[in-house]
Formats: C-alpha cells, sequence, structure tokens
C-alpha cells in the first residue's frame, strides 16, 4: 500500500477540466436506428480545447441480445506542441447483452481501423488496424441508479 501511494501514477495534478457530451439518436424502425455523438475535453483550468471529436453511425438491433453497428469517427487531439492531430476512425462492432434479474452482463466486440494525421505524416495514408473486446457488469440498484464494472482489451 505505501509504495502504491507513492508512485507518480498516483500523485494529484491541481486542475481543472471540463468534458462536454452530446448524444443523438433517431429510431428508423424497431431493428435499424442512426445515432450521432460529440464530445469534447477542456483542459489546463478550462482554458486550452484537449480533444473533440464526432461519432456517426447506424446500428442494427436483431433482439433485446444481439446489436450491430458501423460508425465514422473524426477525432482532433492537441499535440504538445500546441498543434492538432486529426484521426479518421471506421468501426464495426457487435454486442452481445443478457440480463438476469437485476443484472445485465454484456460483451462487446469492436474492429477498429484508423489513419492519423492524413497527408501530414509518412505513415498517414497506413491504416491502423485494432481489436476491442469489453465485458461489464451492470447491477440495477433502483430505477434511477445503476453500478457497474467493465474491463476492455484493446490492441493492435
Amino acid at each position: 500500500m505505501i509504495s502504491v501511494s507513492t508512485l507518480r501514477a498516483q500523485e494529484y495534478d491541481d486542475d481543472a477540466a471540463l468534458w462536454l457530451n452530446l448524444n443523438l439518436e433517431k429510431k428508423i424502425n424497431d431493428h435499424f436506428d442512426i445515432h450521432f455523438s460529440h464530445s469534447s475535453r477542456i483542459n489546463n483550468n478550462i482554458s486550452q480545447y484537449g480533444l473533440g471529436y464526432g461519432d456517426i453511425g447506424v446500428s442494427y438491433k436483431r433482439n433485446d441480445n444481439i446489436k450491430v453497428m458501423l460508425d465514422y469517427v473524426l477525432r482532433q487531439r492537441r499535440n504538445l506542441d500546441g498543434s492538432y492531430g486529426t484521426r479518421h476512425r471506421v468501426y464495426f462492432a457487435v454486442i452481445l447483452k443478457k440480463e438476469i434479474s437485476r443484472f445485465t452482463f454484456s460483451y462487446r466486440y469492436r474492429f477498429q481501423a484508423e489513419l492519423r494525421d492524413l497527408y501530414k505524416s509518412e505513415d498517414g495514408l497506413a491504416p491502423r488496424y485494432y481489436d476491442r473486446h469489453k465485458i461489464s457488469i451492470k447491477y440495477e440498484l433502483n430505477k434511477r441508479f445503476d453500478a457497474y464494472i467493465s474491463e476492455e482489451l484493446y490492441y493492435p
């Protein structure tokens, strides 16, 4: 316990940040929807735009247990030199979900391809591929609150 508390990763940094999120979804029919989400992070005592992305896609919900998604993400992130790096990401995801009493168990597999700094870097035209596996367990405490735990394996 003492060694963990002295690690730099556990150090507190007195800095305010603002995270803004917007999620929109439009049902097309019982199985399909289109969705858009935007996220912004403003760092350094709410003075510098650190990260922003827009995610647009379509989902197909086969039933209450199986959902498939196809999305495109445009993301900009502030670099250490003050410039912004642009990333283009496309991903395909399958979500399996099972509800048992007040518990919800879910597994998400996501395959994504990403281009970083297109036409600005040597490897800008070379896509990077990732496999992502996420497991979540959610418990409904009451109608207003849920507790959950999740773990994601994210590798190239």
